[in-house]
């Protein structure tokens, strides 16, 4: 059985018709595991409204960090990395004023996630540097530009 990182069975793909998703082996792999796939007509995003609302919601974050951090285009995948981990973090009406993330953890056990301290895309951070990454005249950190979370560390 094909579970996810938080032990659910994925039991619909819903996609649109883009030619990633129209091939043999996926059907086949989709059909072995019991998953149905459904395709949305072609041009017609408001058949996957929510999923479309949430990719428009990570978008308008997305772009507002970039211009407000004045940082190129380039850093787009490290933005949204950032978006998610931020829009996870903040409470919704929509969910009687929790985060996703304590609404997730209400439904299923998931494993910790570190809750680092916010901080503001762009802005002027210091890292700290290692003694062996220094002699005893240098600088004790280095200062460089905040452009997000790692996803698989604490720091």
């Amino acid at each position: 059985m094909l579970k996810t990182q938080l032990h659910a069975r994925i039991q619909v793909l819903r996609s649109d018709n883009g030619r990633e998703f129209l091939n043999h082996d996926l059907n086949k792999f989709l059909q072995d595991h019991g998953i149905i796939h459904q395709r949305s007509c072609p041009y017609t995003p408001q058949q996957n409204g929510v999923t479309e609302t949430k990719n428009r919601h990570l978008l308008e974050v997305v772009c507002a960090s970039l211009f407000g951090a004045i940082m190129p285009r380039s850093f787009w995948g490290e933005t949204v990395v950032y978006a998610a981990y931020v829009i996870n973090r903040i409470p919704s009406s929509i969910l009687n004023f929790q985060t996703p993330l304590q609404t997730l953890h209400h439904h299923i056990q998931t494993p910790p996630t570190p809750n680092l301290e916010p901080q503001i895309f762009g802005c002027v951070i210091f890292v700290h540097l290692q003694d062996h990454q220094r002699s005893k005249l240098d600088a004790r950190a280095k200062k460089c530009v905040f452009n997000g979370y790692a996803p698989h560390q604490k720091g």
